[in-house]
C-alpha cells in the first residue's frame, strides 16, 4: 500500500509542474488541435507619408537639463521661508512650505521643556509643542528650523537657524529650561 502511495506521490510531483508549466505558456490549445494564428504585422508609416496625409507627429516634450528641476528649483534644498512668508519671498496663499509631522516639524520657539530622562549614557528632554504633545529629543536631534545642541540638567540648548531681513540665514542659541512650580526649590 505504501509503495503505490509513494509512488503516485512521485508521479504527481513529475505530472503537475509539466501541467502547470503547458498552461502558462499557452499550449492546451495546440493540445486540443487548435492552431493559433499569427498577429499580422504593425503598419510602419514613414515621417514624409504621415506629412503627406496631413497628419503630423506629436512633437516631443522638451526635456530639463540634466542636474535641474523643470522649476529651477534644486529638489534636493529645502526651501527657506523668505520675508514674504513663501519659499523664495512669494507672496500669496498656499506658498509657504508644509511642516512634516514629527520632530522634524517642530519650531523651536513653540517648544517648553517638561523633564530630563537620565539615562547611563544619555539625557533625554522631554518638551511640549503648542498642541501640548509631548516629544523626546535627544542631542544632535534635527527640528524644522535648528539643532538640539546640548542636554543638561535642567536645561537644553539649541542652534536655531534665522532668516534675516537681507535674506542671509544665521545661526543663534537659544536655551529652554525647566519651569519651576511656585513653592518648589
Amino acid at each position: 500500500m505504501s509503495g503505490t502511495a509513494s509512488a503516485q506521490r512521485r508521479m504527481a510531483k513529475v505530472i503537475l509542474p509539466a501541467v502547470l508549466w503547458s498552461l502558462s505558456l499557452g499550449v492546451e490549445g495546440l493540445a486540443q488541435g487548435q492552431r493559433r494564428t499569427p498577429a499580422p504585422p504593425k503598419r510602419v508609416e514613414t515621417a514624409q507619408a504621415a506629412r503627406a496625409q496631413g497628419r503630423a507627429r506629436p512633437q516631443p516634450r522638451p526635456r530639463a537639463p540634466v542636474g535641474r528641476s523643470v522649476s529651477g528649483r534644486d529638489p534636493f534644498k529645502f526651501p527657506v521661508l523668505g520675508p514674504g512668508g513663501g519659499a523664495g519671498g512669494e507672496k500669496g496663499p498656499g506658498k509657504t512650505p508644509v511642516r512634516v509631522p514629527g520632530k522634524r516639524g517642530l519650531l523651536i520657539g513653540s517648544l517648553k521643556l517638561e523633564g530630563i530622562v537620565v539615562l547611563e549614557n544619555d539625557m533625554i528632554a522631554v518638551v511640549d509643542d503648542f498642541r501640548n504633545r509631548a516629544f523626546f529629543l535627544r542631542e544632535n536631534d534635527v527640528l524644522y528650523n535648528g539643532v538640539v545642541s546640548s542636554i543638561t540638567w535642567d536645561t537644553i540648548v539649541f542652534k536655531e537657524n534665522v532668516l534675516d531681513r537681507a535674506g542671509m540665514i544665521s545661526t543663534r542659541e537659544v536655551v529652554k529650561r525647566m519651569i519651576k512650580e511656585p513653592g518648589e526649590e
